[in-house]
């Protein structure tokens, strides 16, 4: 009786062991995404404050939380951000060709008699908006950014 409990006891502490050991290379304020085993809400989001051999504390807004590591089933932190700087070129040059493509169009069909010398027409309309919409979708892609989650606990 008394050695089944000491195997469990070791046993529990090499899981506490093993949990800390892997959450003690992130500093805190670190963004970090808990999803518990079976409370509500499922997934919680907020910042590290402190990891103990049997709890994680984190803040989430203003207010702190800590879960013991029975309760927790994965722990991903946000490790770096990506931004959306090449989804942006291509969405903005097929963009800004077709605006001003059909734009220049529509003015070049309009045009009368020396009106129609100097037009870019279609052609020259889908070539500005190209330069001008992956220039527009550079700069709105590099402000666009969202976190990079990796697993940090359990380690795969």
């Amino acid at each position: 009786m008394y050695r089944l409990t000491i195997w469990g006891v070791v046993l529990s502490l090499c899981f506490i062991t093993t949990a800390m050991a892997q959450l003690t290379g992130i500093k805190p304020g670190t963004l970090l995404r808990v999803t518990l085993q079976k409370e509500l809400p499922n997934t919680v989001m907020g910042k590290l404050v402190l990891v103990n051999e049997d709890s994680l504390k984190i803040q989430v807004g203003h207010r702190y939380r800590q879960f013991s590591w029975k309760k927790i089933q994965t722990v991903k932190a946000a490790i770096k951000t990506r931004h959306y700087m090449p989804q942006g070129i291509m969405m903005g040059s097929v963009l800004g060709a077709a605006i001003l493509g059909a734009y220049f169009y529509q003015e070049e069909q309009k045009a009368q008699g020396f009106a129609k010398v100097g037009q870019p027409g279609l052609v020259g309309g889908m070539l500005m908006g190209v330069a001008i919409g992956s220039m527009a979708g550079a700069y709105i892609g590099l402000h666009i950014t969202s976190p990079v989650w990796v697993t940090v606990y359990p380690e795969n």
